[in-house]
């Protein structure tokens, strides 16, 4: 399953998803970053969205698809992109410094909010404490 997006794309990251929360160590694994990054790269909004959530969720764990998640988001500007960015939490930090100077603004406000999500500062707080 993890290799390919099936016909019903959908299905296949939801299943994708549901493995993850059952076998957390699935989220470290390579071809789970290559089918969440195929996700990301997908046509239908509504796929590339499911995935950017579920990279959200990885968290730390989604560190190796940070230039997967800046492509997209320079690729086609969507706040479900930035929600992810801000998930991986303090790794993202200067990818989204330099997304700010994007010469889109749509690129430029979604980076902003990225790194005044309140995640984000909650995981600041915690790294410098």
């Amino acid at each position: 399953m993890t290799k390919t997006l099936r016909p019903d794309r959908f299905s296949s990251l939801g299943h994708l998803r549901g493995a993850i929360r059952r076998f957390p160590s699935k989220a470290r694994d390579g071809a789970t970053h290559r089918v969440l990054v195929r996700g990301l790269r997908d046509r239908n909004v509504d796929v590339s969205d499911y995935a950017a959530a579920i990279i959200e969720d990885l968290g730390g764990a989604a560190r190796p698809m940070i230039v997967a998640l800046v492509q997209a988001l320079r690729r086609r500007p969507r706040y479900a992109v930035g929600e992810a960015l801000a998930g991986v939490g303090v790794p993202a930090i200067p990818a989204l410094g330099r997304l700010v100077a994007d010469s889109d603004r749509r690129v430029r406000r979604i980076a902003a909010w990225a790194l005044g999500s309140p995640g984000l500062v909650r995981d600041l707080q915690g790294y410098a404490a």
